[in-house]
């Protein structure tokens, strides 16, 4: 294939994905695709099980199996293992639709990218679409309930089992100390994050656990006392000055505790993943970031940048736990 046929190949691609993220998002809120995930059905079956309209599932069907995200089998169509995963499997590991709502909701804040473009500015985060903070917490709540207690080390986890305790900085909606705290019932957990529509939602969700867990608005300044953990899940280049706030992190914890960092990182990945990762950076990280007094790192660090903040910072223990497609797991000891 010439140039000039791939390079136009490649752009029908780019345009059929950014047309179907919206079509995602439907079929997650009106429950499709958890439907065909319970049985394959026609577009009548789905419709009637959905009380949906057959001629507009159709069409959306025809879209589905086109991209790859649902098959045909005869007259019906259903979802494979992996689809089924990947858009029916809320709080799974592999779970994609928060991405695509992601997408959707970064789409309409193009008019206020401009203005900050032109100017420098920041985008407080208030300012994103609801899409947008429902993907972030969403995603996040899948990552912490499958994955985040398995990174903890051995010694910590023992601690937070006898009666420890844990902040998790830049919370968000409160999924990670939701998981935090189903794991170890005796420890107690503190949420840090400016947005304070996404505290008053943590905390109305959070409700059922009682005074072992608390939402306050703050930053890495407000991490008063001693931990046994603090986490940080895709929050550290959001923050305005991250090496204070990591060494902040480092004087908060008690001896022999540990921080737990999760940062997007761009080396290594295959060139979609880093595509999907500067996409991101451009409308949201880098945004947010500068609308809160930094500069705005981004979500393109390179994973030996990372590791070396958190050695400026005064960690001399610095470990890689796990890389995943878009993020890097980094525990750190003083």
């Amino acid at each position: 294939m010439s140039d000039a046929r791939a390079f136009w190949a490649r752009l029908a691609g780019d345009l059929a994905a950014a047309h179907g993220a919206a079509l995602v998002v439907i079929g997650d809120r009106l429950g499709l695709y958890r439907a065909l995930a319970e049985s394959p059905a026609t577009p009548g079956e789905l419709a009637r099980r959905t009380s949906t309209h057959e001629r507009y599932l159709l069409e959306w069907l025809r879209h589905q199996e086109a991209s790859g995200y649902v098959e045909r089998r005869g007259d019906a169509y259903a979802l494979s293992e992996t689809q089924r995963q990947a858009f029916a499997a809320e709080g799974g590991p592999a779970f994609a639709v928060p991405a695509f709502q992601l997408a959707a909701g970064l789409a309409r804040m193009r008019d206020t990218a401009v203005e900050a473009f032109r100017t420098g500015s920041g985008i407080d985060p208030a300012a994103y679409p609801a899409d947008v903070h429902e993907a972030i917490a969403r995603g996040s709540a899948s990552l912490a309930e499958t994955r985040l207690v398995g990174w903890l080390p051995p010694d910590v986890s023992a601690r937070l089992a006898d009666g420890g305790s844990g902040a998790d900085l830049g919370c968000g909606r409160g999924g990670v100390v939701r998981a935090l705290a189903a794991a170890f019932p005796s420890a107690r957990w503190l949420g840090l994050d400016v947005d304070e529509p996404a505290l008053d939602q943590a905390r109305r969700v959070s409700a059922p656990l009682g005074d072992r867990v608390r939402f306050e608005r703050g930053s890495s300044d407000a991490l008063a006392g001693e931990w046994d953990l603090v986490t940080c899940i895709d929050a550290l280049h959001d923050l305005p000055g991250a090496v204070d706030a990591l060494r902040r992190i480092r004087a908060a914890l008690r001896g022999g505790g540990c921080a737990l960092v999760v940062e997007p990182c761009a080396s290594g990945r295959p060139g979609p993943f880093v595509r999907l990762l500067a996409a991101i950076s451009t409308l949201y990280c880098v945004p947010v970031g500068r609308a809160g007094g930094g500069e705005g790192l981004g979500a393109l660090a390179d994973e030996a940048d990372l590791l070396r903040l958190l050695e400026t910072a005064g960690f001399t223990r610095v470990r890689v736990v796990e890389r995943l497609p878009l993020h890097v797991v980094v525990e750190a000891r003083p």
